[in-house]
């Protein structure tokens, strides 16, 4: 067969394989940012504007 013929350049392979491990890590910290840390922002801009409106309404 064709297949075991083609014997790929170990440094292209090393580097392909790297691309693709930064492109996974990348995803996952985007991931990470959107799903995690963008609500924990957006309950803490909330918490605060409520807390900031109960300050107001005991004054």
């Amino acid at each position: 067969m064709l297949i075991d013929k083609v014997k790929p350049d170990p440094n292209l392979v090393a580097v392909v394989f790297g691309f693709i491990g930064y492109a996974a890590y990348a995803a996952q910290q985007v991931a990470g940012f959107f799903f995690g840390s963008s609500r924990g922002s957006d309950e803490k801009t909330r918490a605060m504007a409520d807390a900031v409106m109960a300050l107001g309404t005991l004054s």
